[in-house]
Protein backbone atom coordinates (compact mmCIF):
# COMPACT_ATOMS: atom_id res chain seq x y z
CA UNK A 1 0.00 0.00 0.00
CA UNK A 2 2.69 2.36 0.75
CA UNK A 3 4.66 1.48 -2.49
CA UNK A 4 1.31 2.64 -4.62
CA UNK A 5 1.52 5.82 -2.43
CA UNK A 6 4.78 6.19 -3.26
CA UNK A 7 4.47 5.69 -6.87
CA UNK A 8 0.86 8.18 -7.00
CA UNK A 9 3.14 10.83 -5.12
CA UNK A 10 6.08 10.44 -7.55
CA UNK A 11 3.57 9.97 -10.97
CA UNK A 12 1.91 13.80 -9.45
CA UNK A 13 5.49 15.41 -9.75
CA UNK A 14 7.24 14.44 -6.15
CA UNK A 15 10.75 14.08 -6.55
CA UNK A 16 11.63 12.71 -2.85
CA UNK A 17 9.04 9.96 -4.44
CA UNK A 18 10.48 9.03 -7.17
CA UNK A 19 13.76 9.01 -5.68
CA UNK A 20 12.74 6.67 -3.56
CA UNK A 21 11.38 4.52 -5.84
CA UNK A 22 14.21 4.72 -8.32
CA UNK A 23 17.24 3.89 -5.85
CA UNK A 24 16.77 0.32 -5.93
CA UNK A 25 16.97 -0.08 -9.36
CA UNK A 26 19.86 1.93 -10.01
CA UNK A 27 22.37 -0.83 -10.24
CA UNK A 28 19.92 -2.66 -12.88
CA UNK A 29 19.70 0.61 -15.05
CA UNK A 30 23.87 0.99 -15.04
CA UNK A 31 24.35 -2.68 -15.58
CA UNK A 32 21.40 -2.68 -18.58
CA UNK A 33 23.64 -0.05 -19.95
CA UNK A 34 27.12 -0.92 -19.69
CA UNK A 35 25.66 -4.16 -21.53
CA UNK A 36 25.29 -2.34 -24.41
CA UNK A 37 27.74 0.12 -24.21
CA UNK A 38 30.63 -1.65 -22.67
CA UNK A 39 32.04 0.87 -21.53
CA UNK A 40 31.69 2.35 -17.63
CA UNK A 41 31.99 6.12 -18.49
CA UNK A 42 29.57 5.80 -21.40
CA UNK A 43 26.80 3.81 -19.49
CA UNK A 44 26.99 6.31 -16.82
CA UNK A 45 25.83 8.96 -19.12
CA UNK A 46 23.41 6.81 -20.86
CA UNK A 47 22.21 5.88 -17.06
CA UNK A 48 21.60 9.28 -16.27
CA UNK A 49 19.53 9.81 -19.21
CA UNK A 50 17.50 6.80 -18.57
CA UNK A 51 16.36 8.53 -15.12
CA UNK A 52 15.19 11.91 -16.86
CA UNK A 53 13.48 9.97 -19.35
CA UNK A 54 11.65 8.20 -16.71
CA UNK A 55 10.91 11.33 -14.68
CA UNK A 56 9.94 12.52 -17.73
CA UNK A 57 7.65 9.58 -18.53
CA UNK A 58 6.52 8.84 -14.65
CA UNK A 59 3.28 10.91 -15.32
CA UNK A 60 2.15 8.20 -17.82
CA UNK A 61 3.15 4.95 -16.18
CA UNK A 62 0.25 3.26 -15.79
CA UNK A 63 1.49 -0.39 -14.06
CA UNK A 64 0.88 -1.78 -17.36
CA UNK A 65 4.18 -3.84 -16.70
CA UNK A 66 6.51 -3.87 -13.68
CA UNK A 67 8.37 -0.71 -12.52
CA UNK A 68 11.77 -2.93 -12.61
CA UNK A 69 10.57 -3.74 -16.51
CA UNK A 70 9.47 -0.11 -17.03
CA UNK A 71 12.94 0.90 -16.18
CA UNK A 72 14.85 -1.78 -17.66
CA UNK A 73 13.01 -0.93 -21.08
CA UNK A 74 13.80 2.58 -20.45
CA UNK A 75 17.36 2.12 -19.71
CA UNK A 76 17.68 -0.19 -23.08
CA UNK A 77 16.53 2.45 -25.13
CA UNK A 78 18.69 5.43 -23.59
CA UNK A 79 22.03 2.98 -23.99
CA UNK A 80 20.71 1.81 -27.60
CA UNK A 81 20.31 5.62 -28.50
CA UNK A 82 23.42 6.66 -26.83
CA UNK A 83 25.21 4.09 -29.04
CA UNK A 84 23.91 4.75 -31.99
CA UNK A 85 25.15 8.84 -31.18
CA UNK A 86 28.66 7.50 -30.54
CA UNK A 87 28.60 5.78 -33.70
CA UNK A 88 28.05 8.81 -35.50
CA UNK A 89 30.44 11.09 -33.52
CA UNK A 90 32.97 8.33 -34.37
CA UNK A 91 32.35 8.66 -38.17
CA UNK A 92 32.08 12.56 -37.97
CA UNK A 93 35.75 12.30 -36.55
CA UNK A 94 37.36 9.94 -38.67
CA UNK A 95 36.14 12.29 -41.46
CA UNK A 96 37.55 14.96 -40.16
CA UNK A 97 40.94 14.03 -39.86
CA UNK A 98 41.02 12.59 -43.32
CA UNK A 99 39.76 15.65 -44.50
CA UNK A 100 42.65 17.32 -42.41
CA UNK A 101 45.26 14.53 -43.89
CA UNK A 102 46.27 13.12 -40.17
CA UNK A 103 48.22 10.39 -40.51
CA UNK A 104 48.06 8.06 -37.61
CA UNK A 105 51.38 6.84 -36.10
CA UNK A 106 51.71 3.05 -36.85
CA UNK A 107 51.11 1.34 -33.97
CA UNK A 108 51.73 -2.22 -32.96
CA UNK A 109 48.76 -4.53 -33.71
CA UNK A 110 47.22 -6.19 -30.40
CA UNK A 111 47.14 -9.99 -29.85
CA UNK A 112 44.90 -11.89 -31.90
CA UNK A 113 42.74 -12.87 -29.29
CA UNK A 114 41.91 -9.25 -28.35
CA UNK A 115 41.28 -8.18 -31.82
CA UNK A 116 38.95 -10.97 -32.21
CA UNK A 117 37.29 -10.25 -28.61
CA UNK A 118 37.16 -6.41 -29.50
CA UNK A 119 35.43 -7.61 -32.85
CA UNK A 120 32.95 -9.97 -31.31
CA UNK A 121 32.06 -7.54 -28.78
CA UNK A 122 31.39 -4.73 -31.22
CA UNK A 123 29.38 -6.61 -33.64
CA UNK A 124 27.01 -7.93 -30.53
CA UNK A 125 26.84 -4.51 -29.58
CA UNK A 126 25.96 -2.97 -33.08
CA UNK A 127 23.59 -6.22 -33.59
CA UNK A 128 21.48 -5.22 -30.42
CA UNK A 129 21.28 -1.51 -31.25
CA UNK A 130 19.92 -2.64 -34.86
CA UNK A 131 16.70 -4.48 -32.71
CA UNK A 132 13.36 -2.81 -32.46
CA UNK A 133 12.70 -2.71 -28.83
CA UNK A 134 9.91 -5.29 -29.36
CA UNK A 135 12.65 -7.60 -30.13
CA UNK A 136 15.77 -5.96 -27.81
CA UNK A 137 13.89 -6.01 -24.46
CA UNK A 138 12.47 -9.83 -24.45
CA UNK A 139 15.86 -11.11 -25.64
CA UNK A 140 17.90 -9.25 -23.12
CA UNK A 141 15.42 -10.19 -20.12
CA UNK A 142 15.98 -13.95 -21.88
CA UNK A 143 19.86 -14.05 -22.54
CA UNK A 144 21.22 -11.37 -20.22
CA UNK A 145 18.51 -11.46 -17.07
CA UNK A 146 17.85 -15.24 -17.47
CA UNK A 147 14.72 -14.75 -17.13
CA UNK A 148 12.10 -17.72 -18.35
CA UNK A 149 9.48 -17.48 -20.75
CA UNK A 150 7.07 -17.36 -18.55
CA UNK A 151 8.37 -14.63 -16.50
CA UNK A 152 8.85 -12.15 -19.86
CA UNK A 153 5.51 -12.82 -20.40
CA UNK A 154 4.48 -11.90 -17.41
CA UNK A 155 6.49 -8.90 -17.00
CA UNK A 156 5.92 -7.24 -20.52
CA UNK A 157 2.02 -8.32 -20.12
CA UNK A 158 2.48 -10.71 -24.01
CA UNK A 159 1.46 -14.47 -24.08
CA UNK A 160 4.12 -16.51 -23.73
CA UNK A 161 3.82 -17.51 -27.24
CA UNK A 162 4.91 -14.38 -28.72
CA UNK A 163 7.45 -13.86 -26.43
CA UNK A 164 9.27 -17.09 -27.53
CA UNK A 165 8.57 -15.83 -30.71
CA UNK A 166 10.11 -12.57 -30.45
CA UNK A 167 13.11 -13.77 -28.72
CA UNK A 168 13.70 -16.26 -32.22
CA UNK A 169 13.17 -13.63 -34.22
CA UNK A 170 15.84 -11.04 -32.57
CA UNK A 171 18.35 -14.37 -32.42
CA UNK A 172 17.92 -14.43 -36.14
CA UNK A 173 18.41 -10.78 -36.72
CA UNK A 174 21.47 -10.81 -34.11
CA UNK A 175 23.13 -13.41 -35.66
CA UNK A 176 22.29 -12.63 -39.81
CA UNK A 177 23.66 -8.79 -38.45
CA UNK A 178 26.80 -10.22 -37.00
CA UNK A 179 27.79 -12.35 -40.15
CA UNK A 180 27.66 -9.20 -41.87
CA UNK A 181 29.96 -7.26 -39.87
CA UNK A 182 32.49 -9.81 -39.24
CA UNK A 183 35.03 -11.33 -41.97
CA UNK A 184 33.47 -14.37 -43.34
CA UNK A 185 36.01 -17.05 -41.79
CA UNK A 186 34.65 -19.66 -41.02
CA UNK A 187 35.63 -19.99 -36.92
CA UNK A 188 33.92 -16.51 -36.68
CA UNK A 189 30.89 -16.60 -39.36
CA UNK A 190 29.94 -19.75 -37.38
CA UNK A 191 28.89 -17.90 -34.53
CA UNK A 192 25.62 -20.19 -32.19
CA UNK A 193 23.01 -18.45 -30.33
CA UNK A 194 24.55 -19.84 -27.62
CA UNK A 195 27.92 -17.77 -28.07
CA UNK A 196 26.08 -14.90 -28.40
CA UNK A 197 24.28 -15.29 -24.92
CA UNK A 198 27.44 -16.11 -23.19
CA UNK A 199 28.91 -13.08 -24.14
CA UNK A 200 26.01 -10.80 -23.72
CA UNK A 201 25.83 -12.34 -20.47
CA UNK A 202 29.27 -11.40 -19.03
Amino acid sequence: MEDQLTLERARNGDRKAFETLMTPLEEMVWKVCYRILGNAEDARDAAQEAMIRAWRSMPSFRGNASLKTWMYQIAASAATDFYRRRQVRAAESLDALHEHAYDPPDAAPPPEEQVIRRDRDHSIRKALSELSDTLRIPLLLFAVEGLRYETIAEQLSLPVGTVKSRISRARQQMLESMNEYEHPMEQKTGSSVQSIERRTRQ
